[in-house]
């Protein structure tokens, strides 16, 4: 059973790294395709892994596993980049990170309301 668990959180810890691992790596973009386009990155980079981690936490308020875990996880990574000489922080790109949790974390509960009123 216990495996089982572990199991669960493998795609978010897989994405979370792959997340990780573009952040401290330098940015592959010598000019970006349009302005802003980190900030749609992080944004989708980070809803995605807000939808990864409410899956296999069904006993943690989505709330926090969708908003709070993925945002604190931002920040980190951007307290981080300011210490690495190829990369930079900024409170944009971890507003953009927000953004991308609170908009999967909508959609999350627009969902569960949907499916909760079929199964009635």
């Amino acid at each position: 059973m216990k495996i089982l668990n572990v199991l669960k959180w493998l795609p978010s810890t897989i994405w979370t790294a792959c997340i990780v691992m573009l952040a401290v790596s330098p940015s592959p973009y010598k000019t970006a395709p349009f302005p802003g386009f980190d900030k749609v990155l992080h944004f989708g980079a980070f809803g995605l892994l807000a939808l990864l981690t409410v899956l296999p936490s069904r006993k943690i308020p989505a709330w926090l596993s969708m908003i709070v875990l993925p945002a604190s996880i931002g920040i980190i990574i951007e307290l981080v980049q300011m210490h690495i000489p190829f990369r930079s922080a900024d409170i944009l790109d971890w507003l953009a990170d927000l953004a991308g949790c609170t908009l999967a974390f909508v959609g999350y509960l627009v969902f569960e309301r949907i499916r909760a009123r079929r199964e009635h």
